[in-house]
């Protein structure tokens, strides 16, 4: 049987889930704690949900109670309203331990929807089993997008964790709460708005892991493919996943991969797109971005840009210094940087296309309208987005009037599924190999 394309959460019978005992067993240690709570947070497509499956699992071979809540599948309206989405947890919470609804006994507008919760939880849930109750609730990103509800629900989660260390029957609770990280920039939120309880730091993947899965997958790979692509990725698990499932399908070779990875034609392209597009909205993160990715150096950053692109997952951070998150975005965020170093004692020098160049691009560039953009020309901004280049790199370019490094061109190229030959590009006369 062929596998399935990796997408979302991995089953628990997956033969592609690698265990991560680093991870897996503090977490599993904590839910057998009284009362305890546990933090799951990283940046999208990093495993989470994946882990948390494999957590309610663990306890339901406990014998523990287990409920299981995504705030993606509720509703805004309820999000929305405070005494609205609290009902929402306790009704839940009840249908799921098949327990009948009495949500109205307990519920007092005088004393506010946070106690009436709370006793709700406190004198009927928790007074009704014997038995641990694990309470996850994945997506809590969600519940940020409604910030007053949220600055009432999560301290409300804190003084069940605190109740705990002082009342016995909070101490069969056991939280679970997963979020993105990612959504700390758009909402400029600027700390992690949760920070009790145990966190779960969830991190790429190693060498041992990338063969393991790669074996997982039956695929005959070079010895110094593994490292290639830990460089380019960075060990990101869904990246990582997702190279790993193209190239054992044949779709690809190893070459073209690691050729197209940073292109709009390669598999990875929707996931740089939706960096794209937060970064987009915030020209400064972006900027910050590029100096990080082009620095010979680690680089400090402003405290708040740094703690942005870490939440993105873009940058790597040791102690206050900024490092490139992986090979992937440099290469798209910072083309540029790719080109060669050139001595300083050298003059820098740049390319055109040739006549031949351009006519090859623009035949490509046409086909590629009639079948993708309904036949209407693509805009600069369109290329921009597709190419990674800026939209003065591209008018230079087209113009064949600003010289540009050659990786710039082989970029664009790459981007219609092109290959830079020798004769689509010349140099100026000024700028001839060997001229003055």
């Amino acid at each position: 049987m062929s596998a399935s394309y990796p997408s979302g959460s991995l089953a628990l019978d997956s033969p592609y889930y690698l265990e991560r005992p680093t991870i897996e067993q503090p977490a599993y240690a904590e839910i057998q704690k009284p009362g305890s709570l546990i933090r799951i947070k990283a940046p999208r497509e990093m495993g989470k949900t994946s882990l948390l499956l494999r957590l309610l699992e663990f306890a339901h071979q406990q014998s523990y109670h287990t409920v299981s809540l995504n705030l993606e599948q509720v509703d805004d309206a309820i999000l929305n309203d405070l005494n609205r989405f609290l009902r929402w947890l306790c009704a839940s919470v009840t249908r799921q331990l098949g327990l009948v609804p009495c949500l109205d006994d307990y519920w007092d507008e005088d004393i506010g929807s946070k106690v009436s919760c709370t006793l709700y939880f406190r004198g009927y849930l928790l007074e009704q089993i014997q038995k641990p109750l694990v309470l996850a609730i994945d997506e809590v990103n969600y519940l940020f997008e409604h910030p007053q509800v949220a600055k009432d629900v999560l301290p409300l989660f804190r003084s069940w964790f605190e109740e705990a260390k002082r009342l016995p029957v909070w101490q069969k609770l056991r939280l679970v709460v997963v979020h993105s990280t990612e959504i700390y920039v758009p909402l400029q939120i600027t700390q992690s708005p949760f920070n009790v309880g145990c966190p779960i730091e969830l991190q790429p993947f190693d060498l041992a892991q990338v063969k393991a899965l790669a074996q997982r997958y039956q695929l005959d790979w070079l010895p110094q493919h593994p490292e290639s692509l830990i460089a380019l990725s960075g060990g990101h698990p869904a990246l990582v996943h997702l190279a790993i499932y193209h190239l054992s399908c044949g779709q690809l070779t190893f070459q073209q991969f690691m050729e197209t990875a940073a292109t709009s034609s390669g598999i990875y392209n929707n996931h740089l797109q939706r960096h794209a597009a937060v970064l987009q909205e915030q020209p400064d993160l972006a900027q910050a971005l590029i100096s990080v990715m082009t620095s010979s150096a680690p680089l400090k950053l402003d405290p708040m840009q740094a703690y942005k692109l870490h939440s993105l997952g873009l940058i790597n951070l040791v102690g206050d210094r900024a490092t490139q998150g992986c090979e992937l975005y440099r290469r798209y965020f910072a083309p540029s940087a790719l080109a060669a170093p050139i001595p300083s004692s050298r003059r820098k020098r740049g390319v055109i296309l040739t006549t031949h160049g351009l006519e090859k691009l623009q035949k490509e560039k046409r086909e590629v309208e009639e079948q993708e953009n309904r036949g209407q020309r693509l805009t600069l901004e369109q290329l921009s987005e597709r190419t990674g280049l800026s939209v003065d790199t591209l008018m230079k370019v087209q113009a064949r009037e600003g010289k540009v490094d050659k990786q710039t061109l082989k970029i664009y190229f790459q981007s219609f599924g092109l290959t830079l030959s020798a004769n689509d590009f010349e140099f100026p006369p000024s700028e001839e190999p060997g001229g003055d």
